[in-house]
Protein backbone atom coordinates (compact mmCIF):
# COMPACT_ATOMS: atom_id res chain seq x y z
CA UNK A 1 0.00 0.00 0.00
CA UNK A 2 1.32 3.45 -0.91
CA UNK A 3 -0.26 6.26 1.09
CA UNK A 4 -0.93 9.66 -0.42
CA UNK A 5 -1.88 13.03 1.02
CA UNK A 6 -3.75 15.93 -0.48
CA UNK A 7 -1.25 18.64 -1.36
CA UNK A 8 -3.12 21.14 -3.51
CA UNK A 9 -6.89 21.59 -3.82
CA UNK A 10 -8.54 23.07 -6.86
CA UNK A 11 -12.05 24.43 -7.46
CA UNK A 12 -13.01 25.03 -11.11
CA UNK A 13 -16.04 27.29 -11.65
CA UNK A 14 -18.57 26.61 -14.42
CA UNK A 15 -21.41 29.09 -13.82
CA UNK A 16 -21.69 32.05 -16.19
CA UNK A 17 -22.63 35.56 -15.03
CA UNK A 18 -22.30 34.93 -11.29
CA UNK A 19 -22.53 38.09 -9.18
CA UNK A 20 -20.98 38.81 -5.79
CA UNK A 21 -24.46 39.56 -4.41
CA UNK A 22 -25.45 35.92 -5.10
CA UNK A 23 -23.13 34.63 -2.34
CA UNK A 24 -21.22 31.40 -2.94
CA UNK A 25 -17.86 33.16 -2.49
CA UNK A 26 -14.74 31.23 -1.58
CA UNK A 27 -13.33 32.75 1.63
CA UNK A 28 -9.77 32.12 2.81
CA UNK A 29 -10.17 32.34 6.58
CA UNK A 30 -6.44 32.79 7.14
CA UNK A 31 -6.13 35.92 4.99
CA UNK A 32 -9.76 37.04 4.88
CA UNK A 33 -9.64 37.28 1.09
CA UNK A 34 -12.78 36.43 -0.89
CA UNK A 35 -13.14 35.14 -4.42
CA UNK A 36 -16.40 35.45 -6.35
CA UNK A 37 -16.81 32.56 -8.82
CA UNK A 38 -16.15 33.54 -12.43
CA UNK A 39 -16.92 31.27 -15.38
CA UNK A 40 -13.98 29.18 -16.56
CA UNK A 41 -11.75 30.18 -13.63
CA UNK A 42 -10.15 28.21 -10.82
CA UNK A 43 -8.90 28.61 -7.27
CA UNK A 44 -5.88 26.58 -6.13
CA UNK A 45 -4.70 26.33 -2.52
CA UNK A 46 -2.44 24.23 -0.33
CA UNK A 47 -4.04 21.62 1.89
CA UNK A 48 -4.79 21.84 4.74
CA UNK A 49 -6.20 25.38 4.54
CA UNK A 50 -9.03 26.84 6.59
CA UNK A 51 -11.67 28.14 4.19
CA UNK A 52 -15.40 28.33 3.68
CA UNK A 53 -17.99 29.13 1.04
CA UNK A 54 -20.58 31.79 1.81
CA UNK A 55 -24.25 30.76 1.51
CA UNK A 56 -25.82 31.09 -1.92
CA UNK A 57 -28.62 33.66 -1.62
CA UNK A 58 -30.38 33.14 -4.97
CA UNK A 59 -32.40 30.29 -6.44
CA UNK A 60 -29.79 29.49 -9.06
CA UNK A 61 -27.25 26.68 -9.35
CA UNK A 62 -23.58 27.42 -8.66
CA UNK A 63 -21.67 24.79 -10.61
CA UNK A 64 -18.10 23.76 -9.94
CA UNK A 65 -15.74 20.80 -9.94
CA UNK A 66 -13.22 20.25 -7.20
CA UNK A 67 -10.36 17.89 -6.66
CA UNK A 68 -6.90 17.45 -5.22
CA UNK A 69 -3.36 16.94 -6.39
CA UNK A 70 -1.82 14.18 -4.32
CA UNK A 71 1.71 13.56 -3.09
CA UNK A 72 3.12 10.29 -1.91
CA UNK A 73 3.35 9.86 1.85
CA UNK A 74 1.53 11.27 4.83
CA UNK A 75 2.01 15.04 4.76
CA UNK A 76 -0.12 15.97 7.78
CA UNK A 77 -2.05 14.25 10.53
CA UNK A 78 -5.46 13.39 9.04
CA UNK A 79 -6.83 12.82 12.55
CA UNK A 80 -5.97 16.33 13.77
CA UNK A 81 -8.95 18.69 14.03
CA UNK A 82 -9.57 19.91 10.47
CA UNK A 83 -6.15 18.52 9.50
CA UNK A 84 -4.67 21.79 10.70
CA UNK A 85 -1.15 20.66 11.33
CA UNK A 86 1.62 20.25 8.80
CA UNK A 87 3.64 18.40 11.45
CA UNK A 88 5.03 15.28 9.76
CA UNK A 89 3.94 12.04 11.31
CA UNK A 90 5.53 8.66 11.00
CA UNK A 91 2.35 6.64 11.19
CA UNK A 92 -1.33 6.81 11.83
CA UNK A 93 -2.56 3.56 13.37
CA UNK A 94 -6.01 4.12 11.88
CA UNK A 95 -4.57 4.46 8.37
CA UNK A 96 -1.93 1.78 8.61
CA UNK A 97 -4.20 -0.86 10.10
CA UNK A 98 -5.07 -3.41 7.43
CA UNK A 99 -8.70 -4.11 6.80
CA UNK A 100 -10.03 -7.66 6.74
CA UNK A 101 -10.21 -7.35 2.92
CA UNK A 102 -6.48 -6.67 2.42
CA UNK A 103 -3.94 -9.48 2.08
Amino acid sequence: VVWHSRDIAVVYYLTKNWKESYGGQFVDLKTGSKYTPKFNSAVFFRVPRIHEVTPVTVNRPRLSFFGWYLVEGIKYDPEAPNGLTHKPIRRSPRLLKKSKHEN
